[in-house]
């Protein structure tokens, strides 16, 4: 979810320079909301996911943070069909028009192979309402082994449409699902315009489950040089 955030920010500053949002917030945690699982990304970043609500109503919520701090909050259905997205700075947000969009679960890609989703929303910018799409197809790959826990991975290719004067962009990146909590993040993403930042890989370093130490933090631990908040991620810089 990160690189979607921050590509999104990114066009919204091209489009809008300096403008604030003028919408409501998702950016503060509700209480019906208990977090899950936190993975410690490379590149400096953590994002942590929590399950929220009940039922029919459930949703999933993931917090990112990076070296400034709350980066950003999105907010995905059961099968994590994108509803709503902003960035912690109140630049840009975008929220999904359910009654367009689908997603298929990660259990039916992990049984076929690959699927997809498809995102129609709507940009908001103070006040400003412009139309967005995203098209994504997932492809199953090689398991990936990592804090004793192995995560199923899917290779993405992604294709957005933001409003003009931004052109039609594609990308390429990688997905991670892992199954007993039910927890699927985005981890590389790599876009053709603007270009990416290859300083930023953002594949998954850690998984840090309840009880464990760093769980429900929101202090990035790897790569982050002389900003890391403590020295675990030697073994990471090394890598």
């Amino acid at each position: 979810m990160r690189r979607r955030l921050r590509h999104a920010l990114t066009c919204i500053a091209l489009i809008t320079p300096g403008a604030a949002m003028a919408e409501g917030s998702i950016l503060s945690r509700p209480s019906e909301c208990s977090a899950v699982l936190t993975v410690q990304k490379h590149g400096c970043e953590v994002e942590t996911q929590l399950s929220c609500g009940t039922g029919d109503s459930a949703y999933w919520r993931s917090e990112f943070f990076d070296s400034d701090g709350l980066s950003g909050v999105s907010h995905s259905d059961s099968n994590y069909r994108q509803l709503e997205v902003q960035t912690a700075d109140g630049r840009g947000g975008i929220v999904i028009d359910q009654t367009k969009s689908y997603a298929d679960s990660p259990l039916d890609i992990i049984a076929t192979g690959g699927g997809g989703s498809l995102e129609f929303g709507t940009l908001i910018v103070m006040g400003l309402k412009k139309p967005i799409s995203e098209a994504t197809l997932l492809k199953s790959e090689p398991d990936l082994e990592i804090s004793g826990r192995s995560l199923h991975r899917f290779s993405t290719t992604i294709t957005v449409q933001y409003p003009p004067p931004v052109p039609e962009v594609n990308g390429v990146g990688m997905v991670y699902f892992d199954q007993p909590t039910g927890v699927m993040f985005t981890g590389e993403r790599q876009m053709e315009w603007p270009p990416s930042d290859a300083k930023m890989p953002h594949s998954p370093a850690a998984i840090i489950l309840p009880g464990e130490p760093g769980f429900d933090q929101p202090h990035p631990t790897y790569d982050c040089g002389n900003l890391s908040y403590n020295h675990l991620d030697k073994k990471a810089d090394k890598a």
